[in-house]
């Protein structure tokens, strides 16, 4: 990695500094080829130490990432995290800015541990933190969020790969859901996997990007592009956006009622659905499975209207007619 990736260059190097560093270096690889891998571990550390007093912070990254890697192939972790945790605690502690050198090494170190592991959480975490600390103090860097996607994304960990896209933007998370469903979705599971991703999204409060993520996803899936017939599931999350863009709670809770069967495809629907709750409407909630009579009047008032609102925003009157047959018939 540059030095530039550090926001400029370094100091004048010590040269007998840089000198007695690599000497060190070349005894802890001597020491881990010997098997003994703690005198290694320590001697790394030593060497880190040196080039981080000079200032020499891109001299010590490139020494220490080697020696992370040869760690977890012994299946050393304890000592190869204690040295990724050791970098992220200088540029955290050092403020060192953040670039996309810097988060490309850290997104290659991530990706030396296990998926499952303990290990690569911390590092992570530590690894986001660094990013909140130094540059956006809301949700870390983008950048590093796309970058461990792909790590993810690489590793078949598609899961966490679409929570890592959360942070970036609508197109490029919609993209990567209409990807995911088209490669290893069935057919009748193209709207399961879009309302996953939109109900978490809402549950981290981001309602707009949830909204634009929708639009494009439906936009660009080739089953539901063009559809004048949307999944049910589809027309809901529309409803709930709306919901929590009009702050109307008896709306919310009725929509998720009206949509009870189709929701019970996946239990952690409604377990979203009353995290959302508690997020826009301040109010603990709890879903019944099936609609009372009584609250189907309300239901159609307010479905209706909504429809109303948009025949007169929309260039496509059809669009409308459709969704006011899925409602009379998810009302019959």
């Amino acid at each position: 990695m540059a030095s530039a990736a550090y926001g400029g260059a370094p100091p004048v190097a010590d040269s007998r500094t840089r000198s007695a560093a690599m000497k060190m270096l070349k005894k802890a690889e001597m020491k881990y080829n010997e098997g003994d891998f703690y005198e290694a571990h320590q001697i790394y550390r030593i060497a880190y130490a040196r080039f981080r007093a000079k200032e020499l912070y891109n001299d010590a990254m490139e020494a220490i990432r080697p020696a992370i890697l040869l760690f977890t192939r012994c299946k050393c972790i304890d000592l190869a995290k204690d040295l990724a945790l050791l970098i992220i605690e200088t540029l955290t502690d050092r403020r060192i800015p953040v670039t996309t050198a810097i988060l490309e090494n850290l997104s290659s170190i991530c990706g030396m541990f296990d998926s499952d592991s303990d290990a690569r959480v911390t590092i992570i975490e530590k690894a986001i933190l660094y990013t909140k600390a130094v540059g956006n103090p809301e949700h870390g860097d983008n950048r590093l969020y796309k970058l461990l996607a792909e790590m993810y994304w690489k590793e078949k960990n598609f899961g966490m790969a679409i929570k890592c896209l959360m942070y970036g933007n609508a197109e490029t998370l919609a993209g990567a859901l209409v990807d995911l469903s088209i490669t290893f979705g069935y057919n009748d599971e193209a709207d399961l996997i879009i309302t996953n991703c939109i109900l978490q999204l809402l549950c981290s409060n981001r309602k707009n990007i949830a909204a634009a993520t929708l639009q494009h996803y439906v936009k660009t899936h080739p089953q539901l592009s063009g559809s004048r017939a949307p999944l049910p599931l589809i027309n809901f999350l529309n409803y709930v956006i709306r919901a929590v863009e009009t702050g109307d709670t008896a709306f919310y809770e009725t929509v998720i009622s009206l949509y009870s069967l189709s929701l019970s495809r996946d239990v952690t629907f409604f377990q979203y659905l009353t995290q959302i709750g508690k997020v826009y409407f301040k109010k603990t909630m709890s879903f019944n499975t099936f609609i009372e009579d009584t609250d189907k009047s309300y239901i159609v008032e307010s479905l209706t209207r909504y429809l109303m609102e948009r025949k007169q925003d929309s260039s496509n009157s059809d669009d409308v007619v459709e969704d006011a047959r899925s409602v009379n018939d998810l009302m019959n």
